[in-house]
């Protein structure tokens, strides 16, 4: 793991924007067409670890709840993420439930599309029962292949420039 320290928050955030900027340059039609209920796989390779995501409705929080309830604070919340949601430089994210060896249980947030290798939901449900491997031995010969593509940077990797962090 790489820790990068900033002299200033203005450093921060235009390191930031440099590296978004990079990142929305190498998304692929077939990511930035991705949407809720859609799977995916992303290699980390710093920690060698394969890492499976679901796109969820980053609104379905809110849904059924009565935003006016209490001081507004909920109403104050959903009107934040709703317009988040909207800004330009949000256009190559997607929220997602994402899963690994090290996460079984899952962790929400917002991911960048060029990151994700689309795969089927059901690949995505037979890596669940497998336990979210990392290692290419699931007994399945295409999920076995897309963990191995990943990790070498082959097939669909080949083609992302600097890598599948």
């Amino acid at each position: 793991m790489t820790v990068k320290t900033f002299d200033s928050i203005e450093d921060l955030f235009a390191f930031q924007e440099k590296n978004r900027k990079s990142a929305d340059s190498y998304v692929k039609v077939v990511q930035r067409k991705m949407g809720i209920g859609d799977c995916f796989l992303r290699y980390v390779p710093d920690a060698d670890l394969i890492i499976y995501g679901e796109l969820i409705d980053p609104l379905g929080y809110f849904e059924g709840k009565d935003l006016d309830a209490g001081d507004g604070e909920l109403r104050e919340e959903y009107e934040y993420e709703k317009a988040a949601r909207a800004e330009p430089h949000m256009k190559n994210y997607r929220f997602a439930n994402c899963y690994s060896v090290m996460c079984r249980e899952g962790e929400v947030g917002d991911v960048h599309v060029s990151v994700m290798q689309p795969i089927l939901r059901g690949v995505f449900d037979f890596a669940q029962k497998k336990g979210w491997p990392s290692s290419g031995d699931t007994g399945d010969s295409y999920l076995d292949r897309l963990i191995s593509d990943a990790r070498s940077g082959t097939g669909f990797w080949a083609e992302v420039p600097g890598g599948r962090a």
